[in-house]
């Protein structure tokens, strides 16, 4: 007998770039449309997920009833919050549909928000975009960012505030709807942690500096209408002022 496989290679320095990000106090969370087992395998390459942690898998029927799927996780949740280990949530996109169907996310938030690492398997570009807002709306402070390479993350992308795509073979959508396009996924460290930095640097120096420059022009005229009495003549030349604004 002849076999065959097929094996789905993790791009170069993935581990690492999750390392630093995790770090950074960046949360990870893994969202994609895989079976459960190959979710894990992925993220256990990516050091999302780590052989010392307990995982908990989260996965309804989807003719499972409400009172079912709450007070499993109120139990999760409380399994979550009294033991010490280091936690982990692999949740199935027909458990995503049926908390939203039933409108107890509060439930699924506060388990979320008490592990180290979040994998959401076999979800649908709806479920994506669904995980995303629920971020947003119940973690106002945060700033979410959604990276993908195919057609599926496009409304996940756009949901999120800073969108980033991966170029590859499939992902023409992903590029022209994203507001970063990076080759590899190693990129998004130097992307966050350094351009985007010191962008926050630069945007907060030139604030500053936007102030300080219209503060002293106003003072200008300020103190001039003293000593031209309230004349209305002009303080400064009409070229002056304008290559003072501009530049």
């Amino acid at each position: 007998a002849e076999y065959m496989g097929i094996e789905d290679k993790i791009q170069e320095g993935v581990g690492s770039t999750v390392d630093s990000l995790k770090k950074a106090g960046i949360k990870v969370w893994v969202v994609t449309g895989d079976q459960i087992e190959t979710s894990m395998n992925v993220a256990m390459k990516c050091n999302i997920l780590s052989p010392i942690m307990k995982c908990t898998i989260i996965k309804f029927e989807e003719n499972s009833e409400s009172f079912q799927v709450q007070s499993e996780l109120q139990s999760i949740h409380k399994n979550i919050i009294s033991n010490n280990d280091q936690n982990a949530i692999i949740i199935s996109g027909e458990t995503v549909q049926l908390i939203k169907k039933y409108g107890i996310e509060n439930i699924l938030w506060d388990i979320l928000t008490n592990v180290e690492s979040v994998i959401c398997a076999r979800c649908t570009p709806i479920q994506k975009s669904y995980l995303v807002s629920l971020i947003k709306k119940h973690d106002k402070t945060s700033r979410i960012l959604s990276i993908g390479d195919g057609s599926n993350d496009v409304p996940m992308i756009l949901e999120a505030d800073v969108g980033v795509s991966v170029t590859g073979n499939e992902n023409s959508q992903a590029s022209m709807i994203s507001d970063y396009s990076i080759p590899q996924f190693k990129f998004l460290k130097r992307l966050l942690l350094v351009h985007g930095q010191l962008a926050y640097y630069r945007n907060a120096n030139f604030v500053l500096y936007m102030f300080y420059k219209n503060i002293m022009f106003c003072f200008i005229l300020y103190f001039y209408m003293y000593l031209n009495g309230f004349s209305g003549q002009c303080a400064i030349d009409p070229w002056n002022l304008i290559f003072f604004i501009d530049f």
